[in-house]
């Protein structure tokens, strides 16, 4: 393939338009400096890191404000910060394409663009999705392999995560199979690792970093989403309530009494249980007549009157509950009973030091540490952090003033 042409001025090289799209989508405005705009490219690249930052200081005001009418306008930043770079991402495409085509116009004198496919266009498609470049080059077999081996690829991450060596290895031969396939098919003998050091190394190193499963990653290690399937947790939450947990080993390594935590279910590991954490390793607990104990010394709680809103009218059909403020510590909560407390007794339970004693907030509706034990601590998963999202099944409708809740 012809890659330079002649200007007044002397040599200059053809700017590839496919590979300026290729260069935006690793990140927006590296095309459009390859394509001779480098003040526009600049700009697009600042821009996108600003909205990033802007979206990242959001998220983290989000879960670290107390307050949840801040933490609700900082969701909405967070948020709308998406559609923004969606459009970004979209739009640097077709910028970065029409700039090199206009390169090529103001300083190559003649274009002999005689071969049938072009290479960087098959580089680009197969970088979209490892196989669709082989199809544009008419290799049908060899797309289809390359599909189905980047789709096991896939599998393998989900099942192991340091796996996506092996998604990224199968794009990358996809991308140099794409663009070498299309030259020997235009009858050249250039290929990809015969291009530019500078514009193949920023392919592989930037691909490399977008393969790398950040968000399975802060998953399993930083913060994690969860949905409340039961009434077992009224009134601190709620069916429809989705919230976040910290994973990081210091929210399970300072464990305290009157957190709430997310752990597996003991006699079903499969599902989770999402708890308030009453007592740590070393304690007593234990509940003389509806009343709580914590190494004898009583737990303070205070009636807050009978719960009127319509949720738990279909979450049970024993009758309003009364609410009760329970402080432990330095945690203040509500809790609810959906019968006289003063009949309710139970314990002693020793908690052993590796383990905590952990029971829902509806007393009269969970199953907790009353019926199967203490949790061991190293099976915690984490720390409930916030509310992010509350749909209420029952009047389908979002309930706004949850969002943003940090859960105590």
């Amino acid at each position: 393939m012809t890659d330079e042409k002649l200007t007044t001025s002397g040599e200059q090289k053809i700017k590839h338009p496919w590979l300026a799209v290729l260069l935006s989508k690793i990140f927006p405005g590296v095309g459009q400096i390859y394509g001779g705009a480098k003040a526009r490219g600049i700009f697009f690249i600042a821009f996108t890191i600003v909205l990033f930052l802007i979206s990242a200081l959001a998220v983290v005001g989000f879960l670290f404000t107390e307050d949840a009418a801040t933490s609700r306008r900082l969701s909405v930043i967070a948020l709308a910060t998406f559609p923004v770079m969606l459009v970004l991402s979209i739009y640097v495409l077709f910028d970065a394409y029409k700039i090199a085509k206009r390169y090529n116009a103001e300083h190559v004198q003649t274009v002999a663009d005689t071969g049938q496919r072009k290479p960087w266009l098959a580089a680009f498609l197969s970088s979209l999705f490892p196989g669709i470049g082989q199809f544009y080059n008419r290799q049908v077999l060899k797309g289809i392999a390359f599909i189905a081996v980047t789709v096991a690829a896939f599998i393998l991450q989900a099942v192991f995560a340091p796996l996506f060596i092996f998604v990224l290895l199968v794009y990358l031969i996809g991308i140099k199979d794409a663009f070498d396939s299309a030259e020997a098919l235009n009858g050249s003998g250039d290929r990809f690792f015969r291009q530019e050091r500078a514009i193949v190394l920023l392919i592989v190193v930037i691909f490399s970093l977008q393969a790398i499963p950040f968000a399975e990653i802060i998953k399993d290690h930083v913060i994690k989403a969860f949905k409340m399937p039961s009434g077992s947790m009224y009134p601190t939450l709620k069916i429809g309530d989705h919230f976040l947990i910290g994973k990081t080993k210091s929210f399970r390594v300072s464990l305290k009494r009157g957190d709430v935590v997310v752990f597996p279910y003991p006699v079903n590991p499969e599902k989770n249980f999402v708890k308030r954490v009453i007592g740590l390793g070393g304690d007593k607990v234990q509940i003389i007549n509806g009343e709580l104990y914590i190494n004898e010394q009583l737990v303070q709680l205070k009636k807050q009157g009978v719960q009127e809103e319509d949720d738990h009218l279909w979450l049970n059909t024993i009758g309003p509950p009364t609410v009760y403020e329970e402080r432990i510590g330095d945690a203040t909560y509500r809790v609810q009973y959906l019968r006289d407390k003063s009949t309710t007794n139970g314990g002693p339970w020793l908690v052993p030091q590796d383990a905590v004693f952990v029971m829902g907030d509806n007393r009269d509706n969970s199953q907790d540490s009353r019926v199967w034990g203490p949790v061991p601590r190293n099976s915690i998963e984490g720390k409930a952090l916030k509310i992010y999202w509350s749909w209420d099944h029952a009047d389908a409708r979002v309930r706004w003033e949850r969002i943003g809740e940090t859960l105590h």
